[in-house]
C-alpha cells in the first residue's frame, strides 16, 4: 500500500493538497534535445495532469551555472505553462554563489509564478491560501561545513510545513558535502522534506518526519526507452496525513504509469 503517515495536528487551516517534487534535473546544452529537457517535459505534462497545487525542485535543476540563455528559456517556456507555484532551491551544480545562474537571470521576472530560495541563511515562504509555509536553504558553497537543515526553523503555527533540502543523507559529519544527519530530520517536526542530490529514489524518513529523494527524472529517462520520467507525488490530507508514491510521466503523455506504491525496506 502506499506509505502513509499520520502528523501532529488537527486544523482546518490544512487543506488537501497535492505536490509533485523532483530534483536533479541538470538541464545542459549537450545533444539537445537531452534526456534532461525531455524530463522537465514530462514533468510539467505530470503535474498539470494531476492537477498538483505545488511544484518543488530540490536543488540542481541545471548541470552547471554556466549554461547559456537558450537553455534557461527553455526551463522558462515549462514554468510558463504551469499556473501553480513552482519553487526552485539551488543545489551543488547550480549553487548560489557569485556566479550563480540565479544571479545572471531573474527567473521569476520572466515566469512570476517561479521562486528561487536564494537567502543564505535559509529563507520561508508563506502560501496562506494553500495552508502551507515552505522553507528551504540553498547550496552557496558545497562542502562539509554546510548543513543545509542546520537552520531550519520551528514550525509557525498549524499549517503544512514542508523544506526543501540538497546534500547528502549522512549518518555522521566530516564525511560528506553538504550533509543531511538523520537526527535532524526527526528533530524538525516538519511534516515533508523534499530532498536532493541522489539520483534514486530514496526514502530517509525519520520519526514522524516524512523525508524522500526524488531521484533524477533525466537519469530514468536515460535507462528507458518510453522517454519517462519519474516523481514523487505528495498527498497532503487533512488534518494531519502525509501520502507519497512515485508516479513515471511521458514527455508526450502526461501520466504514463504509476510504478508502486513505494514501501518501506527492512
Amino acid at each position: 500500500m502506499n506509505r502513509e503517515f499520520l502528523v501532529s495536528g488537527n486544523n482546518s487551516h490544512r487543506p488537501d493538497l497535492k505536490i509533485l517534487h523532483t530534483s536533479d534535473i541538470h538541464l545542459c546544452p549537450e545533444l539537445w534535445p537531452s534526456p534532461a529537457g525531455i524530463a522537465l517535459a514530462a514533468l510539467v505534462n505530470g503535474a498539470l495532469r494531476e492537477e498538483v497545487d505545488l511544484f518543488l525542485i530540490a536543488g540542481d535543476l541545471f548541470e552547471s551555472n554556466r549554461v547559456p540563455q537558450r537553455i534557461i528559456d527553455v526551463a522558462i517556456a515549462e514554468f510558463r505553462r504551469l499556473s501553480i507555484p513552482v519553487i526552485i532551491l539551488p543545489g551543488n551544480h547550480d549553487s548560489y554563489d557569485a556566479p550563480s545562474i540565479y544571479r545572471r537571470i531573474d527567473i521569476t521576472a520572466h515566469a512570476p509564478n517561479v521562486r528561487v530560495l536564494t537567502d543564505a541563511e535559509g529563507e520561508m515562504l508563506s502560501f496562506p491560501e494553500l495552508g502551507l509555509i515552505l522553507w528551504g536553504n540553498p547550496i552557496v558553497d558545497h562542502h562539509p561545513g554546510f548543513r543545509p537543515l542546520a537552520s531550519i526553523p520551528s514550525r509557525q503555527g498549524d499549517y503544512w510545513h514542508i523544506a526543501l533540502a540538497h546534500g547528502a543523507h549522512s549518518m555522521r559529519l566530516g564525511i560528506d558535502s553538504s550533509p543531511i544527519l538523520a537526527e535532524e530530520i526527526a528533530n524538525c517536526g516538519w511534516d515533508y522534506i523534499a530532498l536532493g542530490h541522489e539520483h534514486r529514489f530514496r526514502d530517509v524518513s525519520n520519526g514522524q518526519v516524512v523525508a524522500c529523494y526524488s531521484g533524477s527524472p533525466t537519469d530514468n529517462i536515460a535507462l528507458t526507452e518510453d522517454n519517462s520520467a519519474s516523481a514523487i507525488l505528495i498527498e497532503l490530507k487533512s488534518p494531519g496525513n502525509v501520502v507519497f508514491r512515485t508516479i513515471y510521466m511521458s514527455a508526450t503523455l502526461g501520466v504514463a504509469d504509476q510504478k508502486g506504491p513505494w514501501v518501506e525496506q527492512d
